[in-house]
Protein backbone atom coordinates (compact mmCIF):
# COMPACT_ATOMS: atom_id res chain seq x y z
CA UNK A 1 0.00 0.00 0.00
CA UNK A 2 1.52 3.24 -1.09
CA UNK A 3 1.67 6.09 1.30
CA UNK A 4 -0.05 9.29 0.29
CA UNK A 5 2.38 12.12 -0.14
CA UNK A 6 1.76 15.16 1.98
CA UNK A 7 1.25 18.43 0.17
CA UNK A 8 2.81 21.53 1.58
CA UNK A 9 1.46 25.01 1.07
CA UNK A 10 4.07 27.56 0.14
CA UNK A 11 4.10 30.31 2.73
CA UNK A 12 4.10 33.83 1.34
CA UNK A 13 6.79 35.90 2.93
CA UNK A 14 5.87 39.54 2.98
CA UNK A 15 5.54 42.42 5.42
CA UNK A 16 3.69 40.37 8.04
CA UNK A 17 6.36 37.63 7.96
CA UNK A 18 9.12 40.22 8.45
CA UNK A 19 7.26 41.99 11.27
CA UNK A 20 6.71 38.71 13.14
CA UNK A 21 10.37 37.77 12.67
CA UNK A 22 11.51 41.11 14.09
CA UNK A 23 9.28 40.66 17.15
CA UNK A 24 10.47 37.06 17.66
CA UNK A 25 14.21 37.56 17.20
CA UNK A 26 14.69 41.25 18.11
CA UNK A 27 12.29 41.58 21.03
CA UNK A 28 14.17 44.39 22.73
CA UNK A 29 14.03 46.61 19.66
CA UNK A 30 10.59 45.43 18.53
CA UNK A 31 8.49 44.50 21.60
CA UNK A 32 5.27 44.09 19.60
CA UNK A 33 3.89 43.66 16.09
CA UNK A 34 2.60 47.22 15.73
CA UNK A 35 6.00 48.76 16.52
CA UNK A 36 7.70 46.38 14.06
CA UNK A 37 5.35 47.16 11.14
CA UNK A 38 6.92 50.45 9.90
CA UNK A 39 10.42 48.95 9.69
CA UNK A 40 9.01 45.71 8.27
CA UNK A 41 7.50 47.66 5.36
CA UNK A 42 10.80 49.48 4.81
CA UNK A 43 12.89 46.28 4.89
CA UNK A 44 10.45 44.52 2.55
CA UNK A 45 10.69 47.37 0.03
CA UNK A 46 14.49 47.46 0.26
CA UNK A 47 14.72 43.71 -0.35
CA UNK A 48 12.44 43.96 -3.37
CA UNK A 49 14.32 46.92 -4.81
CA UNK A 50 17.58 45.04 -4.31
CA UNK A 51 16.22 41.91 -5.97
CA UNK A 52 16.75 39.82 -2.82
CA UNK A 53 14.47 37.11 -1.44
CA UNK A 54 12.63 37.59 1.84
CA UNK A 55 14.67 35.34 4.11
CA UNK A 56 16.09 35.86 7.60
CA UNK A 57 19.73 36.10 6.48
CA UNK A 58 18.89 38.97 4.10
CA UNK A 59 16.69 40.61 6.71
CA UNK A 60 19.46 40.60 9.33
CA UNK A 61 21.76 42.38 6.87
CA UNK A 62 19.35 45.31 7.03
CA UNK A 63 18.19 45.22 10.64
CA UNK A 64 21.32 44.14 12.56
CA UNK A 65 24.31 45.71 10.81
CA UNK A 66 26.02 49.04 11.36
CA UNK A 67 25.26 49.90 7.73
CA UNK A 68 21.55 49.80 8.46
CA UNK A 69 22.04 52.24 11.35
CA UNK A 70 23.86 54.70 9.11
CA UNK A 71 21.17 54.42 6.43
CA UNK A 72 18.40 54.93 8.96
CA UNK A 73 19.99 58.08 10.36
CA UNK A 74 20.06 59.52 6.84
CA UNK A 75 16.34 58.98 6.29
CA UNK A 76 14.52 62.32 5.85
CA UNK A 77 12.28 63.11 8.78
CA UNK A 78 8.59 63.50 7.98
CA UNK A 79 5.81 64.93 10.14
CA UNK A 80 5.10 62.41 12.92
CA UNK A 81 1.34 62.66 12.25
CA UNK A 82 1.90 60.98 8.89
CA UNK A 83 3.44 57.89 10.51
CA UNK A 84 0.51 57.38 12.87
CA UNK A 85 -2.77 55.65 12.07
CA UNK A 86 -5.43 58.22 11.22
CA UNK A 87 -9.14 58.01 10.44
CA UNK A 88 -9.91 58.34 6.73
CA UNK A 89 -11.59 61.72 7.21
CA UNK A 90 -8.35 63.06 8.71
CA UNK A 91 -6.91 63.10 5.19
CA UNK A 92 -8.17 66.69 5.18
CA UNK A 93 -5.08 67.44 7.30
CA UNK A 94 -2.60 65.64 5.02
CA UNK A 95 -1.85 68.69 2.81
CA UNK A 96 -0.77 70.59 5.93
CA UNK A 97 1.34 67.73 7.31
CA UNK A 98 3.01 67.12 3.94
CA UNK A 99 3.80 70.83 3.60
CA UNK A 100 5.78 70.58 6.86
CA UNK A 101 8.09 67.90 5.40
CA UNK A 102 11.43 68.37 3.69
CA UNK A 103 11.48 68.63 -0.10
CA UNK A 104 13.92 65.70 -0.13
CA UNK A 105 11.03 63.26 0.18
CA UNK A 106 8.29 62.32 -2.28
CA UNK A 107 4.91 60.77 -1.50
CA UNK A 108 3.33 58.17 -3.77
CA UNK A 109 -0.03 56.52 -3.28
CA UNK A 110 -2.75 54.30 -4.72
CA UNK A 111 -5.43 56.23 -2.84
CA UNK A 112 -4.95 59.38 -4.93
CA UNK A 113 -6.19 59.66 -8.52
CA UNK A 114 -3.90 58.15 -11.14
CA UNK A 115 -3.88 61.42 -13.07
CA UNK A 116 -2.40 63.32 -10.11
CA UNK A 117 1.37 63.75 -9.82
CA UNK A 118 3.46 62.36 -6.96
CA UNK A 119 3.67 64.82 -4.08
CA UNK A 120 6.95 66.46 -3.09
CA UNK A 121 7.38 67.28 0.57
CA UNK A 122 7.23 70.95 1.44
CA UNK A 123 4.65 71.69 -1.25
CA UNK A 124 0.98 72.51 -0.77
CA UNK A 125 -1.43 70.28 -2.68
CA UNK A 126 -5.18 70.50 -3.12
CA UNK A 127 -7.21 68.31 -0.77
CA UNK A 128 -10.05 68.28 -3.31
CA UNK A 129 -7.81 66.93 -6.07
CA UNK A 130 -5.66 64.48 -4.13
CA UNK A 131 -7.62 63.15 -1.17
CA UNK A 132 -11.32 64.04 -1.50
CA UNK A 133 -12.03 61.24 -4.05
CA UNK A 134 -10.88 58.54 -1.61
CA UNK A 135 -12.66 60.18 1.34
CA UNK A 136 -15.85 60.43 -0.71
CA UNK A 137 -15.52 56.80 -1.77
CA UNK A 138 -15.09 55.58 1.81
CA UNK A 139 -17.87 57.85 3.02
CA UNK A 140 -20.13 56.22 0.44
CA UNK A 141 -19.03 52.80 1.69
CA UNK A 142 -19.67 53.91 5.25
CA UNK A 143 -23.29 54.59 4.28
CA UNK A 144 -23.59 50.88 3.37
CA UNK A 145 -22.67 49.74 6.89
CA UNK A 146 -24.62 49.83 10.11
CA UNK A 147 -23.93 53.05 12.10
CA UNK A 148 -23.76 50.98 15.30
CA UNK A 149 -20.75 49.07 13.96
CA UNK A 150 -18.48 52.14 14.09
CA UNK A 151 -16.43 50.51 11.34
CA UNK A 152 -14.24 53.60 10.95
CA UNK A 153 -12.56 52.59 14.22
CA UNK A 154 -11.26 49.31 12.73
CA UNK A 155 -11.34 49.95 8.98
CA UNK A 156 -10.64 52.77 6.52
CA UNK A 157 -7.54 53.96 8.42
CA UNK A 158 -4.65 55.71 6.65
CA UNK A 159 -0.94 56.20 7.33
CA UNK A 160 2.41 56.74 5.61
CA UNK A 161 5.26 54.26 5.38
CA UNK A 162 8.75 55.00 6.66
CA UNK A 163 10.70 56.63 3.78
CA UNK A 164 13.00 54.41 1.72
CA UNK A 165 15.44 55.39 -0.99
CA UNK A 166 14.24 54.36 -4.44
CA UNK A 167 17.35 53.43 -6.42
CA UNK A 168 15.43 53.70 -9.71
CA UNK A 169 13.98 57.19 -9.26
CA UNK A 170 16.99 58.26 -7.12
CA UNK A 171 14.86 59.82 -4.40
CA UNK A 172 13.43 59.14 -0.94
CA UNK A 173 9.82 57.97 -1.08
CA UNK A 174 7.01 57.30 1.36
CA UNK A 175 3.74 55.61 0.45
CA UNK A 176 0.39 56.95 1.62
CA UNK A 177 -1.64 53.80 2.24
CA UNK A 178 -5.02 52.72 3.59
CA UNK A 179 -4.86 50.01 6.25
CA UNK A 180 -6.96 48.02 8.69
CA UNK A 181 -6.70 48.29 12.48
CA UNK A 182 -3.64 45.98 12.48
CA UNK A 183 -1.80 48.32 10.13
CA UNK A 184 -2.03 45.90 7.20
CA UNK A 185 -2.22 47.46 3.73
CA UNK A 186 -5.81 47.23 2.40
CA UNK A 187 -7.26 49.26 -0.50
CA UNK A 188 -11.01 48.70 0.23
CA UNK A 189 -11.67 48.49 -3.51
CA UNK A 190 -10.76 52.07 -4.36
CA UNK A 191 -9.69 52.40 -8.01
CA UNK A 192 -7.29 55.33 -8.64
CA UNK A 193 -8.03 55.03 -12.36
CA UNK A 194 -11.73 55.72 -11.71
CA UNK A 195 -11.53 57.80 -8.50
CA UNK A 196 -15.15 59.02 -8.64
CA UNK A 197 -16.66 55.54 -8.96
CA UNK A 198 -19.54 54.95 -6.56
CA UNK A 199 -19.03 52.18 -3.98
CA UNK A 200 -21.70 49.46 -4.30
CA UNK A 201 -20.15 46.99 -1.85
CA UNK A 202 -18.74 47.26 1.64
CA UNK A 203 -15.28 45.73 1.63
CA UNK A 204 -14.18 45.33 5.24
CA UNK A 205 -10.86 43.82 6.32
CA UNK A 206 -10.77 41.39 3.42
CA UNK A 207 -14.45 40.42 3.48
CA UNK A 208 -16.72 41.71 0.72
CA UNK A 209 -20.42 41.99 1.54
CA UNK A 210 -22.90 42.82 -1.23
CA UNK A 211 -25.26 45.16 0.57
CA UNK A 212 -26.98 46.92 -2.32
CA UNK A 213 -27.47 46.00 -5.98
CA UNK A 214 -25.38 47.89 -8.56
CA UNK A 215 -27.05 51.14 -9.52
CA UNK A 216 -28.25 51.71 -13.08
CA UNK A 217 -28.16 55.46 -12.61
CA UNK A 218 -25.19 57.52 -13.89
CA UNK A 219 -22.33 57.24 -11.42
CA UNK A 220 -21.67 60.32 -9.35
CA UNK A 221 -19.15 60.84 -6.54
CA UNK A 222 -20.52 59.58 -3.18
CA UNK A 223 -21.24 62.52 -1.00
CA UNK A 224 -20.00 63.48 2.40
CA UNK A 225 -22.02 65.41 4.96
CA UNK A 226 -22.43 68.99 3.79
CA UNK A 227 -22.99 72.27 5.51
CA UNK A 228 -23.55 75.51 3.69
CA UNK A 229 -21.85 77.78 6.22
CA UNK A 230 -18.11 77.75 5.46
CA UNK A 231 -17.33 79.14 8.90
CA UNK A 232 -19.18 76.23 10.53
CA UNK A 233 -17.17 73.74 8.47
CA UNK A 234 -13.97 75.46 9.57
CA UNK A 235 -15.12 75.40 13.18
CA UNK A 236 -15.88 71.65 13.13
CA UNK A 237 -12.53 70.84 11.50
CA UNK A 238 -10.82 72.94 14.15
CA UNK A 239 -12.63 71.07 16.93
CA UNK A 240 -11.62 67.70 15.47
CA UNK A 241 -8.02 68.88 15.17
CA UNK A 242 -8.02 70.03 18.81
CA UNK A 243 -9.51 66.72 19.94
CA UNK A 244 -6.85 64.80 18.04
CA UNK A 245 -4.17 66.76 19.87
CA UNK A 246 -5.91 65.99 23.19
CA UNK A 247 -5.60 62.27 22.38
CA UNK A 248 -1.88 62.64 21.67
CA UNK A 249 -1.44 64.59 24.93
CA UNK A 250 -3.25 61.84 26.85
CA UNK A 251 -6.12 64.10 27.91
CA UNK A 252 -8.82 61.91 26.36
CA UNK A 253 -8.95 58.31 25.12
CA UNK A 254 -9.30 57.25 21.50
CA UNK A 255 -12.70 55.81 22.35
CA UNK A 256 -13.94 59.17 23.66
CA UNK A 257 -12.40 60.88 20.64
CA UNK A 258 -14.29 58.57 18.28
CA UNK A 259 -17.61 59.19 20.05
CA UNK A 260 -17.20 62.97 20.01
CA UNK A 261 -16.14 63.03 16.35
CA UNK A 262 -19.16 60.88 15.49
CA UNK A 263 -21.45 63.37 17.26
CA UNK A 264 -19.86 66.31 15.45
CA UNK A 265 -20.16 64.75 12.00
CA UNK A 266 -23.74 63.64 12.66
CA UNK A 267 -24.70 67.29 13.11
CA UNK A 268 -23.79 68.09 9.50
CA UNK A 269 -26.50 68.18 6.82
CA UNK A 270 -26.57 65.16 4.49
CA UNK A 271 -26.08 65.23 0.73
CA UNK A 272 -23.03 67.33 -0.04
CA UNK A 273 -19.28 67.69 0.53
CA UNK A 274 -17.42 68.99 3.53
Amino acid sequence: MSKRKKSYKIKYKGVRYIAKALVKYQTKKYPNYKIALPDARRYFSELKLGGKKVRLSNLWELSRTRKATVQKSAIPIIDRNLLELSFFFELVDYPTWIARCTNKIWFTSKIIPEYSNDIQGGTIVSYEEYFAPFVNYINGMKALTSPEDNRYETDWLVTCTTPIFNTISKRWESKIISVDSDGNDFDYGFNPNIPNLLATTSKLSGTVKQLTPPTTEPLTPPQLPQIQNAERVKEIRGLISDLRQDVKDGLISKEDYSKIVKELTSKLDKGGYV
